[in-house]
């Protein structure tokens, strides 16, 4: 029997999670959690012993489960903020393993994940800490830069940007907004703004093509020009 590909998308309030038919979507945002400013709410799955906290994701596994049923015969790929540490990727890889998830899955940025046939572009995102700004190119970050979150200076910003389109000499690079929390509204401006629903479409491509290498990837939003 195949194996089902369940996708997630960590957002900086919860888990986006992707019904297996059509490209209908659950978010679950974890309750009375002690959150912590510029924490990621999932740290709050841990105590300060290391030792993991089932209540607070209970919800979390119960909507997978509904979806997909027993997790252990499915591929899992998580999509993440793009600042995120070593520290993170482990303890949301080991939550998901805790969950039920085999070791088979990928955990990679959501702004690479969601772009797919796209040659070079610029990524702009937020997470809980940072603004961040990235150049991908063929799959590989090229270059990153973050900013205050909390005043993103707008000059420096599109000074950036000028400079990583001079780098790449294409002067009308693609700009990709994720902003699943609409904390980036007064740059929308500047690029196109990648809405969660999208994104759900986009890794729904991007989890054909992990781990399914005779998947033809159908060319709806990720392959934008």
């Amino acid at each position: 029997m195949k194996k089902q590909i369940v996708s997630v998308i960590i957002e900086n309030d919860g888990y986006v999670v992707k019904a297996p038919q059509g490209l209908s979507f659950n978010k679950i945002m974890p309750h009375n959690i002690y959150k912590i400013p510029n924490v990621p709410f999932y740290h709050s799955s841990w105590d300060y012993h290391g030792q993991y906290i089932k209540p607070e994701i209970h919800e979390l596994k119960e909507c997978i489960m509904s979806y997909y049923g027993k997790l252990n015969g499915c591929y899992g790929l998580i999509g993440i903020p793009s600042d995120a540490l070593p520290v993170d990727i482990r303890m949301i890889e080991e939550t998901f393993q805790i969950m039920g998830f085999p070791k088979s899955m990928l955990v990679s940025k959501t702004s690479l994940l969601a772009i797919n046939g796209v040659d070079s572009y610029i990524a702009l995102s937020v997470s809980e800490r940072l603004v961040i700004l990235e150049w991908f190119r063929r799959g590989n970050v090229m270059e990153t830069i973050f900013y205050n979150k909390s005043a993103v200076n707008r000059n420096k910003l599109f000074n950036d940007i000028g400079n990583i389109r001079y780098k790449q000499n294409d002067n009308n690079m693609n700009i990709f907004i994720f902003d699943g929390c609409n904390e980036l509204t007064e740059l929308y401006d500047i690029g196109q703004v990648i809405s969660v629903p999208e994104m759900v479409e986009m890794i729904e491509d991007a989890s054909h093509i992990v781990f399914d290498p005779g998947y033809q990837k159908s060319m709806r939003g990720n392959a934008r020009r």
